[in-house]
C-alpha cells in the first residue's frame, strides 16, 4: 500500500492540524483508523465497490474522489512513518471506515470537493450543485451531513426545479448565493411544465436578491416579463459579480432602478452583453475592478467611455467590444482632441491598477481611447479596429507613433535583452473588406516585466500602421516565431520585405493557408544572407507551384555555409512531387517532413517517403530524428522501379 501513498502537497487544503489533533487526543489507534478510512475512500476511486455501495450513484462519486484524491495524500505525510496495518477486503454493511469519519471531516471534504469542481456558466449541470446530490445520495449518514452543510448548496441555477431550489435557499442559511438564471427558450426547454418551474425558481432565487452574491442571467427582452420586477425590487447588498446577457442582437435597456437603484457596494465584476444602459448608470458607481462590455449601447462618444474610467480608479480590466456589422451606428465621434472639446472629461484618465484593455471599436475609436489613458507599462493590450469613422489616417499614424509605441518601450525598457518572442499574423474578415491581427507573444526572458501579450489589429492600412511598428526594438529584435494564419495582407515580395527585413533573428516560420508563398520564396532568393538563423519551415494547406518551388530550392543554394540546416514540413499541401525529391536531396535541407493527404500511394510513393522521415504506422519521426537518418543513410532516388524497390 506504500507505493500508492504520493508525497504530501506543500499546501495541502485540508488543515493538517485535524489529523494531528486526533492523533493526539485519540491516540495512535484513532489516526491509523482514519487512514484506513482515507485508503477506503481511495479503494473507491480505483472502482473496488464497498459491500454496501450504491451502484447507482457510485460512478459519479468515484469521479468526485479521483478529481480530489491528493488532497487525502496529504494525511498521510503527517504520520512520519508508516505504520503496520492490513486492508480488509471486505466490509460487512455498514462497518467500512468510510462510515465513521468524523462529521466535521467529512464536511470539509464535501465542501472542498464541491468548490473544486469546474464552474462553467453556460452549463449549470456540470456546477457544484449536482456534486452535492451526488455526495447526499450515497447513504443516509451522508444525506444527513450534506444537508446539514450550508457551503454545500450556495451554488443555484434555475434549472433543478422548484423543490431543489427551495431546499438550497433553505439548507444555505444566511450565506452568500451563487445564482445562474437561464431563459427556458435558449435552454431548449421542451415542456411548459419545464418552463414553468424555471420561472418559479427565479422567484424564488431573485427573492434572496440582498443575499446574492454572483448573478449570471439571461434576461429575456420583455421588458414587462416578471424577472424584470424582481431585478428591480431589492438592493442587492452582497452583489460581488454581475453577468446579464441579451439574446442574439436585441438590446435590453437597464433603467437606473435596477437593484433599487442603489449601486451594489461590494460589486468588483460586471459583464454586460447586448445591453442598452446609460453612462450615468448607478451602476458604474460601484467599486469595479472588472468590466466588460460586449455589444452594448453605453457611451455615444469616446469622451463618455473616458468620463466613466474616470470614475473607476480601481479598475484592473477593461473590455469593449462590438460586432463588427454594428460598428457604423454605436458612435458619432468627433475626432478633434478630447481637450479641444467642450467636456468633462480630463485630460487624462488614470488607471494605476490596469492590468488589461482590450477594445474593439473603429479605429478612430480605439486610439482615440487610448492615448487618454495613463495604465502601468505592464498592462497588456488588444487594440483593434475598422476603418469606418472620421479621423484621418495621418492622425491615426501619429497616435500610434507617439502614445502606443511610448508604452511599449517602457514596458521593456532594456529592449537590448527583453521583448515578444513570438508573432502571429491572421486574417481579420467583415463583410465586404479584410484586415488583419497581429499578436505578439512570449518573452526571450523569464525574469521579465513586460506584458506577455500585445495585439494590434485593423480593417486595412496594414503597410501604414503595422509595418512602422516593427520599428520598434520590442516587436521584432527577439522576434524567433512567424506564424503568419491566412493573411492575404502580406502579398508581393515588397510586402514581404518590409516584414522580414524587421525580423531578422527568426528560427521559425509557419505558412498555413497563405496564397503568396512565391512571394516569400522570392524574397528569400533575392535577399541571400536574410534570416541567417532559419532552421523550421512549415508549410499548411498551401499551394506550391513548380516555378514556387524552384524558388525554394534555388534560394536554399544560396545560402551561407554556416547557416544551420533547414527542416522543411508541409502538411496537405498541393506541391510537385518531383519538387519534394529534389528538395529532400538539397545540402541544405535538414530532414523533409510531407503528408500531402493522398489515399493512392505507389510503390514509387512508399520508397521516397521512407527515405524522408514520411509518418507511418509508428508516429511521426521528430526533424532532428529524420535530419540525421537523412545525412547517416541518404537514399537516392533512382530513375527506375527496380532501383526504387531496391532503395
Amino acid at each position: 500500500m506504500s507505493s500508492g501513498l504520493s508525497p504530501a502537497p506543500s499546501d495541502p487544503m485540508v488543515p493538517p492540524d485535524v489529523v494531528t489533533f486526533i492523533a493526539q487526543r485519540e491516540g495512535p489507534a484513532a489516526a491509523m483508523q482514519l487512514v484506513q478510512q482515507l485508503i477506503e475512500i481511495d479503494k473507491l476511486r480505483l472502482g473496488l465497490v464497498p459491500s454496501n455501495g450504491l451502484p447507482d450513484v457510485l460512478e459519479g462519486f468515484q469521479t468526485i474522489i479521483q478529481q480530489h484524491l491528493p488532497q487525502f495524500n496529504a494525511f498521510y505525510s503527517l504520520l512520519g512513518t508508516p505504520l503496520p496495518f492490513h486492508l480488509k477486503g471486505e466490509y460487512p454493511p455498514g462497518t467500512s471506515p468510510v462510515y465513521d469519519l468524523p462529521v466535521e471531516l467529512l464536511a470539509r471534504i464535501f465542501t472542498l470537493i464541491v468548490r473544486s469542481c469546474e464552474v462553467w456558466p453556460f452549463n449549470p449541470k456540470s456546477r457544484g450543485s449536482r456534486s452535492s446530490m451526488i455526495l447526499r445520495a450515497v447513504c443516509k449518514r451522508w444525506q444527513t451531513v450534506a444537508e446539514a452543510t450550508p457551503a454545500l448548496w450556495t451554488d443555484v441555477p434555475n434549472i433543478c426545479g422548484t423543490l431543489w431550489t427551495s431546499r438550497a435557499v433553505e439548507w444555505t442559511r444566511e450565506l452568500p448565493l451563487d445564482v445562474t438564471l437561464l431563459d427556458p427558450v435558449d435552454h431548449d426547454v421542451q415542456t411548459r411544465d419545464k418552463a414553468e418551474q424555471m420561472r418559479a425558481a427565479n422567484a424564488l432565487l431573485l427573492a434572496e436578491l440582498p443575499r446574492i452574491r454572483s448573478l449570471d442571467a439571461l434576461v429575456p427582452k420583455i421588458v414587462d416579463h416578471p424577472i424584470w420586477s424582481l431585478l428591480t425590487a431589492k438592493p442587492a447588498h452582497a452583489l460581488e459579480r454581475l453577468s446579464l446577457r441579451g439574446r442574439d442582437e436585441t438590446h435590453n435597456l437597464y433603467p437606473d432602478e435596477l437593484f433599487g437603484g442603489v449601486p451594489p457596494p461590494r460589486l468588483h465584476t460586471l459583464k454586460l452583453c447586448y445591453a442598452s444602459l446609460s453612462s450615468s448608470h448607478p451602476i458604474f458607481r460601484s467599486p469595479l475592478t472588472h468590466l466588460e462590455l460586449q455589444s452594448c449601447y453605453v457611451f455615444a462618444n469616446a469622451q463618455e467611455v473616458l468620463s466613466a474610467l474616470a470614475r473607476l480608479p480601481l479598475l484592473e480590466r477593461f473590455v469593449m467590444k462590438a460586432d463588427w456589422d454594428t460598428l457604423n451606428d454605436r458612435f458619432s465621434l468627433n475626432t478633434l482632441p478630447i481637450a479641444n472639446q467642450d467636456s468633462l472629461a480630463p485630460p487624462s484618465v488614470q488607471l494605476p491598477h490596469l492590468r488589461e484593455l482590450i477594445l474593439l471599436e473603429p479605429l478612430p475609436v480605439v486610439l482615440e481611447i487610448f492615448q487618454y489613458i495613463k495604465a502601468p507599462p505592464s498592462a497588456q493590450l488588444e487594440l483593434r479596429g475598422s476603418r469606418q469613422g472620421s479621423g484621418d489616417l495621418a492622425n491615426l499614424q501619429s497616435i500610434i507613433d507617439e502614445k502606443l509605441r511610448r508604452h511599449i518601450l517602457s514596458a521593456y525598457p532594456n529592449s537590448v535583452f527583453d521583448g515578444f518572442s513570438s508573432l502571429k499574423l491572421t486574417e481579420l474578415d467583415n463583410i465586404g473588406e479584410t484586415g488583419f491581427d497581429a499578436v505578439f507573444t512570449g518573452s526571450p526572458s523569464p525574469s521579465s516585466s513586460g506584458p506577455r501579450k500585445f495585439v494590434f489589429g485593423s480593417m486595412g492600412l496594414f503597410a501604414q500602421l503595422f509595418v512602422p511598428m516593427l520599428h520598434w526594438a520590442p516587436l521584432s529584435e527577439h522576434i524567433r516565431r512567424l506564424e503568419v494564419v491566412h493573411a492575404d495582407v502580406i502579398e508581393g515580395p515588397r510586402v514581404w520585405e518590409q516584414v522580414l527585413e524587421r525580423l531578422p533573428y527568426l528560427e521559425e516560420v509557419r505558412l498555413h493557408g497563405v496564397n503568396d508563398v512565391a512571394g516569400f520564396f522570392e524574397y528569400l532568393g533575392a535577399h541571400s544572407g536574410s534570416l541567417p538563423r532559419l532552421r523550421q519551415l512549415s508549410l499548411e494547406s498551401v499551394v506550391i507551384s513548380d516555378t514556387a518551388l524552384r524558388m525554394l530550392i534555388d534560394a536554399l543554394s544560396l545560402r551561407d555555409v554556416t547557416s544551420p540546416l533547414i527542416n522543411v514540413r508541409m502538411d496537405g499541401c498541393d506541391v510537385p512531387e518531383s519538387g519534394v525529391h529534389e528538395l529532400n536531396d538539397h545540402e541544405r535541407v535538414g530532414a523533409v517532413v510531407w503528408d500531402d493527404e493522398s489515399d493512392a500511394i505507389t510503390r514509387r510513393d512508399a520508397a521516397f517517403r521512407a527515405s524522408i522521415s514520411h509518418r507511418t504506422s509508428h508516429g511521426e519521426a521528430t526533424f532532428q530524428e529524420s535530419r540525421d537518418r537523412s545525412r547517416e543513410r541518404r537514399v537516392e532516388i533512382a530513375s527506375d522501379d527496380e532501383d526504387v524497390e531496391e532503395a
